[in-house]
């Protein structure tokens, strides 16, 4: 029975799994390049702090905001057909633009005057982003799991054609920047093209409404992005480099966790929709993904230690020859850290779906809240005392008591 019960055992749920992680793994492993290509070119120094600091605010709102439009849009258009209208999508786009600017200038206020270039590329990211996420949803209720993944490969075309041609000398990170939001314009052009070229058909768009009921998960979704945010604040207090040692060891976990996570979440997602509709969406149902979750996790963990080990131990100081063997050391040693988190936020992530299935977007507000207030209050103390290893403990233990949180009350709305 409890065989029949596991949706890893269903052929078309693994195939579309596999599509849907290759193609993300693919086309994402130019954001995961991107922290060490930087560093090779650029080395660590204040320029490429701002940099690392900037995209991180850009990947806050079009990150945070896309997932959303995502999620629940995904679930919406599943059962009623319903789409976002692109006046509302542009409107937040707008938003997300002006927030990104004044957000870079509340707290970097001396560096903004100097790099003000990099602060404005960083805004038009997180329209462009938030442009795009309008797109995807459509791709993924008709189980086009492919499309949004490979199309971040324009990134890596667009920074490979025009660098060398603008900046051969690879002295401005504004240039580099330049060739992000290149890449992400022509990645929103080919996302609405291949949208309208399937001839998808919609029910209709949602009202305000339907709208502001998604505003709890949205208040959830964004100060949950509040969390790299503030690591990367607290790093910036200590020396020259901090950002960027923080920055290549946190893109280290999170890379090994979108591989983990990122393609099954829309498979999930689409598969949790119908089940919900069937009755089948039960606590066997919730057992089963728990386990699997948890085992995920473990490997997954095994495979950062690994990344850790080969690459950024043994790899970066011959490599690239701008990195002190300390900090080498320092961003290994950050990375065993992330490792222990490993295994319960990959479940928690798969369970979280069940939240958004039952569109119970308060307690997804609350598992935020939960997760920021955590953060804060363990790793600043920690941070003064252990320094940047203190950060990333902070990370570890609201992961952890976030995880926690997220599975007792997944279980109650499963029951």
């Amino acid at each position: 029975m409890l065989k029949n019960s596991l949706v890893f055992n269903k052929s078309p749920f693994v195939r579309q799994t596999i599509i849907s992680t290759l193609s993300q793994v693919v086309g994402r492993s130019v954001n995961v390049a991107i922290p060490f290509v930087v560093v090779f070119l650029y080395g660590a120094g204040e320029n490429v702090d701002y940099l690392f600091l900037a995209l991180s605010v850009s990947f806050y709102f079009y990150g945070s905001l896309g997932n959303v439009i995502n999620d629940t849009l995904s679930a919406r258009q599943l059962s009623s057909g319903d789409r976002l209208s692109r006046f509302y999508a542009i409107q937040l786009s707008v938003i997300s633009l002006i927030a990104t600017i004044l957000i870079l200038y509340v707290f970097n206020m001396e560096e903004l005057y100097r790099y003000w270039v990099v602060a404005v590329f960083a805004g038009i990211l997180s329209a462009l982003g938030l442009l795009a996420s309008l797109w995807v949803p459509q791709l993924v209720v008709r189980r086009d799991f492919h499309t949004a993944g490979f199309s971040w490969l324009w990134r890596l075309f667009a920074i490979m054609v025009f660098l060398p041609i603008y900046d051969p000398e690879f002295s401005s990170v504004g240039i580099f920047i330049l060739c992000i939001v290149v890449g992400d314009s022509f990645r929103l052009i080919h996302l609405a093209f291949v949208t309208n070229l399937s001839g998808h058909k919609h029910g209709g768009y949602l009202g305000l409404p339907q709208v502001l009921s998604f505003l709890p998960y949205v208040a959830g979704t964004l100060l949950q992005g509040l969390n790299p945010v503030v690591d990367r604040l607290l790093a910036s207090m200590g020396a020259d480099g901090s950002i960027t040692i923080l920055e290549m060891a946190d893109r280290s976990f999170w890379s090994i966790a979108a591989v983990t996570t990122i393609g099954l979440q829309s498979v999930l997602l689409v598969d949790m929709g119908r089940r919900h509709k069937s009755g089948a969406l039960n606590a066997q149902y919730f057992t089963s993904l728990l386990k699997a979750g948890f085992g995920l996790g473990v490997v997954a963990s095994l495979g950062l230690l690994l990344l850790g080990l080969v690459f950024i131990y043994w790899g970066v100081g011959d490599l690239f020859n701008k990195l002190s063997v300390e900090q080498v050391q320092l961003i290994f040693e950050c990375v065993i850290l992330y490792s222990l988190a490993m295994p319960i936020y990959v479940a928690a992530t798969i369970c979280s779906r069940i939240f958004i299935v039952y569109e119970k977007y308060s307690l997804l507000l609350h598992l935020s809240l939960m997760s920021v207030v955590s953060n804060i209050a363990v790793s600043y103390p920690l941070y003064l005392i252990l320094g940047l290893k203190g950060v990333v403990w902070g990370t570890v233990v609201s992961m952890t008591l976030t995880g926690i949180l997220c599975f007792r009350w997944a279980r109650k709305i499963i029951n």
